[in-house]
C-alpha cells in the first residue's frame, strides 16, 4: 500500500484540478493512501471534501514560505508519505523543501498540465525524480527547451466512465433551463479564462444563430473573464441565446441534454473537459493546438479547426447540426476512443507503474 500526498497551490478549479480529484479518488478504491494538500478556501479543498478524500490545508503564501514548508514536513513524517506529486510552481517548492528536511525516503513527481513554455526551472531540472506531462505536446515542448527526454513521461489524463455515462444520467437541464426540446444546444466547459477562447465561442455564435435562430449555446464555469464573456453577449444582443451557467457539479446532466461541444481553445494542455463530453456521445469541435489533436482526430473522433477562426468554427457547428448522420458518427468513435483509450483506470495503472520504477 502506498501513502500518496497530491500537493496543489491553484486556488481555482479547473482540468488541473480535476485531474488530481479523479486520481486521489482511483488510488483510494485500489486500497492505496491518498491526501491532498491545498490552500484553505480552494476550490480542490471544497471538492476533496465534498468526495471524503482525506485533505489538509496550509496557505502557500510564496515558494519559500516557512510555515508551509513546516507542515509539508511534519505531514509527511506523521503519514509516512512514499510519493510527493507536486502540480503547480508554488507547492512544489513548498513540498520538495519540506520533503528533503523530513529525514524520509520518498519520490517526488511534478506533474505539469500547461501547454506553455517553461522556464528552466529547478522545480523541473532538479527537485523532481520525475515529471509528469498530460500529453505528448507538453512533453515535445520540455524537451525542446533543454530536459532530458528520459526525465519526461507523458500519462494522459482519464475520466470516470460510471460519472459519465449517458445511460445513467438524466437530461432534465432543458426543463430546468427553459429550452425546448427541439433547440439546439451547444456547450463548452472551462474555467473563463482568455485562453480558453470564449471570445470565438460568443462571436460564432453570432453567425450560427443566422441559421439556427433558436440555438442556445451554454457556458460552464467561472473565471477571470467573467466580465468581458457578459459584454461579449450584452455587445451583440445575445443574452436569450448565450447563458452562462457559472460552476457547476452536474457536468454529465448539462452533457446529456447537448448536442455538440465546442472546445476552442488557444492553447490546451489536454482537456479533460473534452474527454467527458467525448465520453458522454457528443461530437465535438476544438481547435487544433496543444494536446488537442492526440484526442480528436479530425473527422474521426470530431472536427478540429484552426484557433482563432471565428467563420471556420461557425461553420464547423453549423455542419454538425445539419449533418445528423456525420454528427452521429463522429460521437460514436469519439466514445469508442475514451472506453479505450483514457478511463481514469488507464491513467492511475501508468501511473503506479512509474512511481513503483522510483520507489525501486
Amino acid at each position: 500500500m502506498l501513502t500518496v500526498l497530491h500537493t496543489e497551490s491553484s486556488t481555482g478549479w479547473g482540468g488541473q484540478e480535476n485531474r488530481t480529484l479523479q486520481e486521489s479518488k482511483e488510488l483510494i478504491k485500489r486500497g492505496h493512501r491518498a491526501i491532498i494538500l491545498c490552500q484553505p478556501g480552494s476550490g480542490l479543498a471544497k471538492k476533496a471534501g465534498e468526495t471524503g478524500i482525506p485533505t489538509s490545508v496550509v496557505r502557500m503564501r510564496n515558494n519559500f514560505d516557512p510555515v508551509a514548508i513546516n507542515f509539508v514536513r511534519r505531514l509527511i513524517r506523521k503519514e509516512n508519505i512514499n510519493i510527493i506529486n507536486t502540480h503547480s510552481s508554488k507547492d512544489s517548492w513548498i513540498a520538495t523543501i519540506g520533503a528533503r528536511l523530513s529525514g524520509r525516503r520518498h519520490a517526488i513527481v511534478r506533474t505539469r498540465h500547461l501547454a506553455i513554455g517553461i522556464k528552466k526551472s529547478l522545480t523541473y531540472t532538479l527537485l523532481p525524480d520525475k515529471i509528469v506531462t498530460v500529453s505528448e505536446f507538453v512533453r515535445r515542448l520540455f524537451i525542446e527547451q533543454g530536459i532530458q527526454p528520459d526525465k519526461v513521461v507523458t500519462i494522459h489524463s482519464g475520466i470516470d466512465l460510471r460519472e459519465f455515462d449517458p445511460l445513467k444520467t438524466d437530461n432534465t437541464l432543458r426543463k430546468e433551463t427553459g429550452i425546448s426540446s427541439a433547440a439546439p444546444v451547444i456547450v463548452m466547459v472551462a474555467i473563463l479564462r482568455f485562453d480558453k477562447g470564449h471570445y470565438y465561442f460568443v462571436h460564432a455564435a453570432k453567425k450560427v444563430l443566422k441559421k439556427f435562430p433558436d440555438a442556445k449555446f451554454l457556458i460552464v464555469g467561472e473565471g477571470p473573464q467573467r466580465a468581458n464573456i457578459e459584454g461579449y453577449i450584452n455587445e451583440f444582443g445575445l443574452n436569450g441565446n448565450v447563458l452562462m451557467l457559472g460552476l457547476r457539479g452536474d457536468i454529465p446532466r448539462i452533457l446529456a441534454s447537448a448536442n455538440l461541444y465546442v472546445i476552442p481553445s488557444l492553447r490546451e494542455g489536454m482537456g479533460q473537459s473534452t474527454m467527458e463530453a467525448m465520453s458522454m456521445g457528443l461530437p465535438v469541435i476544438a481547435s487544433n493546438v496543444g494536446g488537442l489533436p492526440e484526442l480528436v482526430i479530425d473527422n474521426q473522433t470530431g472536427i478540429l479547426i484552426p484557433p482563432k477562426d471565428i467563420s471556420a468554427l461557425a461553420e464547423a457547428i453549423i455542419e454538425l447540426l445539419s449533418d445528423k448522420e456525420k454528427s452521429e458518427r463522429l460521437a460514436r468513435c469519439a466514445q469508442q476512443s475514451i472506453k479505450d483509450n483514457y478511463a481514469i483506470e488507464k491513467t492511475v495503472d501508468r501511473t503506479l507503474n512509474l512511481y513503483a520504477e522510483l520507489l525501486q
